[in-house]
């Protein structure tokens, strides 16, 4: 009976490394990681208030900040598709210009994200990933030098609403193919969402929800070399015609990027200082 005993826990064992499926190391992560972040890396999360899982990957979000720093890990959640609800019904978050970049990165399920844009695709739709391989990539992203330096500073103008940017950009290598694009974001929103559990919350905190695109949907090309003195560029937008935004709670995001090297550098500030 013993000997018995033995051969069939010997099967188990087999049948345990068997049954595992080889990881590559390189693709193996147990995190979190140790080091100190050489750049910041931005997360686009494509969500919807009637999304199911989008919870879920808030949450991943708010733990890759609580990890490695919420000024290194920026988000921003870009709501749109056929499970959100459009800003203009009132209860709603989703811009048309949200609208216009799920679509163009191929967003067809959610939750989805971009960790730095992916760097180089053939397709836009390549550089999509689920929430849970966010981390993983954005650990990779935090290690590489940063292509650009910058700097932003707000002002803004309680008795006008007028708030004013100011971006200054240095260059640690050549970009040629640069652009710089300026977001408005919100945290701190209570809107309905939909539940991983089926349920609705109409409580439901929404953050870094994006309000509004200050220079353009695809921002404006910049040309920097690393010779150059530092690049200022400004801008304003009328806060005060958005009466319903809490400028308290609300962030500027400021990003190059490449359309070869994805994101380059990001930052963000509050509104208000």
């Amino acid at each position: 009976m013993q000997t018995l005993y033995k051969w069939l826990l010997l099967i188990l064992v087999l049948l345990g490394f068997c049954a595992c499926e080889e990881v590559d190391e390189a693709d193996r992560f147990t995190g979190p990681v140790e080091f100190v972040p050489k750049k910041n890396v931005l997360i686009e999360d494509f969500t919807g208030q009637r999304c199911l899982n989008c919870p879920l990957a808030a949450d991943a979000v708010h733990a890759m900040q609580a990890t490695y720093g919420a000024q290194h890990v920026i988000a921003v959640a870009i709501h749109g598709g056929s499970l959100s609800l459009p800003a203009s019904s009132g209860v709603g978050l989703a811009l048309p210009e949200g609208e216009t970049y799920q679509t163009f990165w191929g967003v067809s399920s959610w939750p989805k994200g971009l960790v730095d844009r992916g760097g180089e695709w053939s397709t836009p739709s390549e550089a999509l990933l689920e929430y849970t391989s966010w981390s993983a990539a954005a650990v990779k992203r935090l290690q590489v030098a940063p292509a650009v330096d910058m700097t932003l500073n707000n002002t803004y103008e309680v008795e006008t609403g007028q708030l004013t940017m100011q971006v200054d950009l240095k260059a640690n290598q050549p970009i040629k193919d640069g652009y710089l694009q300026v977001w408005l974001t919100e945290s701190g929103i209570t809107a309905y969402q939909t539940m991983p559990d089926g349920s609705h919350n109409r409580e439901y905190v929404h953050d870094h929800v994006l309000r509004a695109i200050v220079n353009g949907q695809w921002g404006e090309p910049v040309a920097l070399n690393a010779t150059d003195a530092t690049h200022t560029i400004s801008y304003t937008y009328a806060l005060g015609d958005h009466p319903t935004w809490k400028a308290d709670k609300m962030a500027v995001v400021a990003f190059v990027y490449s359309k070869t090297g994805g994101v380059l550098q990001v930052i963000d500030s509050p509104v208000v200082q």
